[in-house]
C-alpha cells in the first residue's frame, strides 16, 4: 500500500498504527498572477514592490504550518535539477515602497478560488500585507467554475493560482507564450527561447543549467510570484520497504 494525501487530510491518519507517513514535497506550487494587461501591473517595478512586500514565510507558517517549500519559480524544488532558491524577492517592506511610491493608494482585487481550502485564507494574508503599505484591496471570491471563467477572461488584477507541476511540459503552460494555464498576458521570446532549451539538453549539468537560466527569467520578468511548493504525506503499509523518492 503506497498513497499520498494533502497536508490538510493528515489528522485523518495519524492515529492509523498500521500505516508509516513520510512528508514530502509534493509538484502543487501556490502562485500569485498578475495581469499585465492592466497598466499598474505592467510595470515591472510594481510587480517586483508587490513581491517583496509579502513575507512568503510567514504566510507559509500561517496558512500550511510550514508544511512547504518556498520557491522563486514554479519548478519542482527537490529535483537533481532543480536551481537554488537565490531569494531574490525577500521582505523587505521599505524596499517594497520604493519600488511603489507612485502605485500607493491603487485598488487591487485578488481572485481567489474558494474550491481551493487554503487559498481564501493565503488571499486573507496577501490583502493585509497589502492594506499595510497602502493599496485597497478586495478579494474577489469565486466557486471553481466562475474563478476559471474570471482568470480565462482575465477579470482580475491579481489571482491566486495552485498548479501542478510534474515536467517542462507544464511549466511551459504556465509561462510560455501560447501557454493554456498562462493567465497573466506576459509573452516573451527570452522566456519561450529558456523553456524550449530544456528539451534540447541531453547531460544533466546542462539540464540544470537550463533550469537556472528558466528561473533567472522568471525572477527578472516576474509574470507570476511563487509563492512555495505544497508538502504532502505520503502513507505506506507497514511492509513496504527502501528508499522514498520525490
Amino acid at each position: 500500500t503506497l498513497f499520498h494525501t494533502e497536508f490538510l487530510n493528515w489528522g485523518n491518519y495519524i492515529n492509523q498504527k498500521s500505516l508509516s507517513m513520510y512528508s514530502i514535497d509534493s509538484h502543487y506550487v501556490q502562485v500569485l498572477a498578475f495581469n499585465m494587461k492592466k497598466p499598474l501591473l505592467e510595470e515591472a517595478r510594481v510587480r517586483k514592490g508587490i513581491a517583496i512586500s509579502l513575507n512568503t514565510a510567514k504566510i507559509l507558517k500561517n496558512v500550511w504550518l510550514n508544511k512547504g517549500t518556498l520557491a522563486e519559480a514554479p519548478i519542482y524544488p527537490n529535483g537533481w535539477y532543480s536551481p537554488t532558491n537565490q531569494a531574490n524577492y525577500t521582505y523587505d517592506a521599505e524596499r517594497a515602497g520604493e519600488y511603489l511610491q507612485n502605485a500607493i493608494d491603487s485598488q487591487l482585487t485578488i481572485l481567489v478560488n474558494t474550491s481551493v481550502p487554503d487559498q481564501e485564507a493565503i488571499g486573507e494574508e496577501i490583502a493585509d500585507a497589502l492594506q499595510r503599505i497602502g493599496f485597497v484591496v478586495a478579494l474577489d471570491r469565486k466557486e471553481e467554475t466562475a474563478y476559471s471563467q474570471a482568470l480565462q477572461e482575465g477579470n482580475f488584477d491579481l489571482a491566486l493560482c495552485r498548479f501542478r507541476v510534474l515536467d517542462e511540459m507544464d511549466i511551459a503552460e504556465i509561462l510560455g507564450s501560447k501557454g493554456s494555464q498562462n493567465y497573466t498576458g506576459y509573452a516573451s521570446r527570452d522566456m519561450d527561447a529558456a523553456l524550449e532549451a530544456i528539451g534540447t539538453q541531453t547531460e544533466e549539468e546542462t539540464i540544470h543549467q537550463a533550469f537556472v537560466n528558466l528561473a533567472q527569467q522568471v525572477v527578472e520578468d516576474l509574470p507570476y510570484f511563487t509563492l512555495f511548493f505544497q508538502r504532502q504525506a505520503t502513507l505506506t503499509g507497514l511492509n513496504v520497504r527502501g528508499d522514498l523518492e520525490p
